[in-house]
């Protein structure tokens, strides 16, 4: 009896460990922390020196950018010719710019000069924040209402497609995400049948809200944003670069190469996926004033408030980050030597260091760093790239005439057919195994009751000890499995999580010890 209370004991730990875990990560909302894209600065006297491509790009390789609306007539210095495909950035459910960015939409002649050249026109709607998701996926009016806004904008300039950039979906809104994805593609094919819809997907998918498998048959172009922005610890000003391959810093979870393992693991065919990469960099800087404050009030009973004296002086150091374009960034450091660090793929320079002896790095990406991420996606078998943002750079073209040097390099096809593996057919086949394994112990659960429907096996089997054991823990977790879904909605359960896990723990030995007795009992009252 004592093994059978330890081996209850252990169990009943396990599934309430994994239980409060699982309902604690539904609960939290995810806030990306990845800075949105319309944060960004624009460089200033945009110069228009268009450049111009000597290589013809290959179909399989798809190479797009984003065109900020408040860039304006910056498209006049692009080469549409390199670009599958030019996103039209501005539009933001909910934001408070919303007439200035349908104004330059309406007026700006960029539609028709890219597809003059075959580039496809794209114009981008965000949903960005977890409050404004919830708001968004709690009312299919909300829902239809800006379907029918962006399809409006979708005709007004004959478009070929649409981007949604959501990634602040939370995990209890999954299935109707899910739904409106497929809502919104058919009916974007009923618009214009040509279309595509392209979805941005968040650095991590921390709440695990898209649903790759489900909606995949409905998106035509998955972007995984690359822009982690790990430099958010400002009592430090070392900057951890924006998108490294790998994390020079150890910091492997913010690192493209363990996001595209984690949305591999989700099901996402590489071929289906373009690496979006930043072309600019954030600097954390420090400010240090001297401001006076007032002192404090004391207010007596009655009430008399004695007003202290005079102000005190004290000095204030704000942390922040400084936004830089490419162009802007070389503007700042140009006599700066630029390194390279081949475990990031992302190119720097060293700073002297305001509060010590020593240097301090500046991560930034530029044509060779974007470079050498562009090789790594097509060697990882994904579509291409996209270029955050192609104004950015203004008066330089290195950035250009990278993309024309790789033009016709295609994805890798070892690395999007990945060879056949055991491990590989059952992870990406867990569902219908899990199914499998649920109705083989149905049949099994299901066995047992005819069995002991007749009073021999019924006999048989309670007088045997080890029977009883399992067949009681298997109830037992059953009913816990059941009742936790109520309870860890309950406040008590959440204000003190330990006190009454051990609580539920001796009532549930307590049933287990007199259950026992009671068979027993029962056992020895038949003839």
């Amino acid at each position: 009896m004592i093994k059978s209370i330890h081996k209850i004991v252990v169990l009943f730990l396990i599934v309430i460990g994994v239980w409060s875990c699982n309902n604690n990560s539904e609960m939290n909302y995810y806030y990306p922390s990845s800075f949105y894209r319309s944060n960004q600065l624009q460089p200033e006297n945009i110069a228009q020196k268009p450049y111009q491509a000597t290589n013809k790009r290959d179909s399989a390789n798809m190479t797009i950018g984003w065109h900020p609306y408040y860039l304006e007539d910056a498209y006049l210095n692009y080469d549409f010719s390199l670009l599958e495909s030019v996103i039209f950035h501005g539009y933001e459910w909910g934001g408070d710019n919303s007439e200035a960015v349908i104004d330059e939409w309406y007026k700006t002649s960029m539609v028709e000069d890219a597809q003059t050249v075959g580039c496809k026109v794209i114009f981008s709607a965000s949903n960005y924040g977890a409050l404004k998701s919830t708001l968004f996926f709690d009312s299919l009016k909300v829902q239809e209402q800006f379907m029918d806004k962006i399809f409006t904008y979708l005709k007004m300039k004959d478009a070929d497609g649409i981007e949604l950039d959501f990634p602040a979906v939370s995990a209890e809104h999954r299935t109707n995400f899910s739904q409106f994805i497929k809502t919104f593609y058919i009916r974007l094919k009923q618009i214009n049948s040509e279309a595509v819809l392209y979805v941005s997907l968040p650095f991590f998918d921390k709440n695990n809200a898209f649903d790759i498998r489900a909606i995949s048959p409905y998106v035509d172009l998955f972007i995984l944003g690359g822009n982690n922005s790990a430099n958010s610890n400002y009592d430090l000003l070392d900057n951890e670069p924006i998108a490294p391959i790998e994390n020079p810093y150890e910091n492997d979870s913010s690192s493209i190469s363990a996001a595209f393992k984690h949305y591999n693991e989700k099901g996402i065919n590489p071929f289906k996926l373009i690496l979006e990469l930043p072309y600019y960099t954030t600097v954390k800087q420090q400010e240090t004033r001297r401001d006076t404050i007032p002192k404090l009030k004391i207010e007596l009973e009655p009430v008399i408030i004695i007003d202290t004296i005079s102000f005190i002086d004290t000095v204030i150091t704000d942390y922040y980050h400084d936004f830089y374009s490419y162009e802007n960034f070389l503007k700042t450091y140009e006599e700066k030597d630029i390194l390279f660090d081949k475990m990031a793929l992302s190119s720097y320079i060293n700073i002297d260091n305001p509060n010590g002896s020593g240097n301090i790095k500046y991560y930034f990406d530029d044509s060779t760093s974007i470079g050498a991420k562009y090789d790594w996606a097509l060697n990882h078998g994904f579509r291409g790239v996209g270029i955050w943002a192609l104004g950015f750079d203004n008066n330089h073209t290195e950035m250009w005439q990278m993309l024309d040097d790789r033009s016709s390099k295609q994805p890798s096809l070892v690395a999007t057919n990945i060879p056949f593996s055991i491990g590989s057919y059952f992870h990406r086949n867990k569902k219908m195994f899990q199914v499998w394994l649920t109705f083989i112990l149905g049949i099994i659960v299901f066995g047992i009751i005819i069995a002991m429907l007749y009073w021999k096996s019924r006999d048989g089997l309670t007088a045997l000890h080890s029977f009883r054991f399992y067949l009681i823990i298997i109830a037992g977790l059953a009913i816990f499995l059941f009742l936790t879904r109520i309870l860890f909605q309950n406040l008590i359960f959440q204000t003190y999580p330990i006190s009454v896990t051990i609580i539920g723990i001796m009532i549930g030995l307590l049933l287990t010890y007199f259950i026992n007795i009671l068979i027993d009992y029962e056992i020895q009252k038949e003839p």
